[in-house]
C-alpha cells in the first residue's frame, strides 16, 4: 500500500468567486499554512467549485475511508452561517456527497471527507474530480450575506503500488 497526496489540476467550473485558479488551492495542508492566495467569494450567492485531478501513480485501493477529501475553508462575510458540501465527481458523475457542514469560522480550518473507491468506474482514479459547493447562506439580505473562501483542496489517497516502483515525490510507502 502506498499513500500519495494529488492537487487539483484544472478547473472545470466555478461561480460565484473572484478567481478559481488551481494556484490558489494547490498548497499542502500537512505542510504549508494559509496565505494570502485563496479562492474568494465574490459577495453575491453561494459559491461553487469544481477541480479535475491528475491520475494517481496506481489502482486505487477499496475500502472505508482509504480515499480522503481534504479542504481549507473560512467564513467571509456577513452574519449569515454559511453551509457546505464536497462532492466526489468521476467524469461529470456525482459519486458521493458530504453531509452539509456549517462553517463559522473567520479563519481558515480543515474539513475532511473520506470516501471508498469502491463507488468508481474507473479503479485507477483518471476520471477523480470535486466539487466544493456552498448550499447556503450566500443570498438575500446584501448586509447578512456570507460564503466561503477555500484555501486548499488535497486528495490524500491510498493505493497499489505498481511492480518495481520507486519512491516519488508526495508519495510515503507503507
Amino acid at each position: 500500500m502506498a499513500i500519495e497526496t494529488l492537487f487539483p489540476t484544472a478547473v472545470i467550473t466555478s461561480g460565484n468567486v473572484n478567481n478559481a485558479a488551481v494556484t490558489l488551492v494547490n498548497e499542502d495542508i500537512d505542510t504549508g499554512s494559509p496565505d494570502t492566495d485563496f479562492v474568494e467569494w465574490d459577495g453575491n450567492g453561494d459559491v461553487s467549485v469544481y477541480y479535475s485531478f491528475d491520475t494517481p501513480t496506481g489502482q486505487l485501493l477499496t475500502g472505508a475511508n482509504l480515499q480522503n477529501f481534504r479542504v481549507r475553508l473560512r467564513k467571509n462575510g456577513g452574519s449569515n452561517t454559511p453551509q457546505y458540501q464536497v462532492v466526489v465527481v468521476e467524469n461529470g458523475t456525482t459519486r458521493a456527497t458530504s453531509a452539509t457542514q456549517n462553517i463559522t469560522s473567520t479563519s481558515f480550518v480543515e474539513f475532511s471527507f473520506t470516501w471508498n473507491a469502491n463507488i468508481l468506474a474507473l479503479q485507477n482514479g483518471s476520471g477523480v474530480e470535486i466539487q466544493v459547493n456552498q448550499t447556503n447562506g450566500g443570498g438575500g439580505n446584501p448586509n447578512r450575506r456570507a460564503g466561503i473562501d477555500i484555501a486548499a483542496i488535497n486528495w490524500d489517497l491510498s493505493y497499489d503500488p505498481p511492480v518495481g516502483a520507486q519512491a516519488e515525490a508526495n508519495v510515503v510507502w507503507v
